[in-house]
């Protein structure tokens, strides 16, 4: 069942805002995940190779304390046990950077996550880079940091980390979304968006000349979901080969 249009009588030549007539909004999870920080130190790392964890001054600044291996040395590697609850996390790595910085390849529970590159041209304290990871099993968990790069033009291979935050995020999914369009007026037109299980998740109201660009960027701002794929009733995918098309033509209104 389809919902009315809103009633308007849009000046000649004047494009139709997108405006939202409905939607659906997701149940609130009962329970809210912490957020969490592993500080560095000699207690909280365990070094697998190369020297033990010291305190270290950035760019040799008495005022950016923060924790390596000293001197560093390519193959460096340590790792750090954390509890984690099931769900995304964006792990944020807090620490400093400078030209003489290298490259953490950062993996947990054995699987590699992504690398976090400490060099700048200038010191940066503190810096924070920030990898995505998801935990499909609450409990006990290892992250494991190794050395084995740097830069092109980084002259050694500092890793120097303040500590090491975990921030609770949605999960990082396509939500895949079934449009479908009628014409309402002689301008505008109503946009329903269904999901997989059949639910009208949103309901938009679109000049007929919108483009598929702007209307998956209106369905983007108005769902929770990461990345949002738009399909046509016979399951064709609404991709970037059509983004600057019409609605009108798209769905021949």
């Amino acid at each position: 069942t389809y919902y009315s249009c809103l009633s308007q009588d849009p000046l000649d030549n004047q494009r139709l805002p997108i405006s939202v007539t409905s939607m659906w909004q997701p149940p609130r999870a009962e329970q809210t995940r912490r957020q969490f920080e592993v500080c560095m130190n000699e207690s909280t790392v365990e070094v697998a190779n190369g020297v033990p964890f010291s305190e270290i001054f950035v760019g040799g600044a008495f005022d950016k304390l923060a924790w390596a291996q000293n001197p560093p040395r390519r193959g460096d590697s340590w790792t750090m046990d954390f509890e984690a609850e099931k769900g995304g996390y964006e792990i944020h790595f807090v620490g400093g950077a400078n030209p003489h910085h290298g490259i953490l390849t950062v993996e947990i529970d054995g699987e590699r996550i992504g690398v976090v590159d400490q060099h700048g041209d200038f010191d940066a304290y503190p810096s924070d880079h920030t990898l995505y990871w998801e935990c499909e099993t609450p409990g006990r968990h290892t992250l494991r940091g190794n050395v084995m790069d740097k830069s092109p033009k980084s002259f050694n291979y500092w890793i120097c980390l303040i500590n090491i935050k975990f921030e609770p995020v949605a999960l990082r999914y396509t939500n895949v979304l079934s449009v479908e369009a009628r014409r309402c007026s002689q301008q505008a037109c109503e946009v329903k968006c269904t999901n997989l299980a059949g639910q009208a998740v949103l309901v938009l109201v679109c000049d007929v000349d919108t483009s598929v660009r702007e209307l998956q960027d209106a369905v983007e701002k108005h769902t929770s979901a990461w990345q949002v794929a738009l399909t046509l009733s016979d399951a064709s995918l609404l991709g970037e080969d059509k983004a600057e098309n019409r609605l009108l033509d798209v769905f021949s209104l």
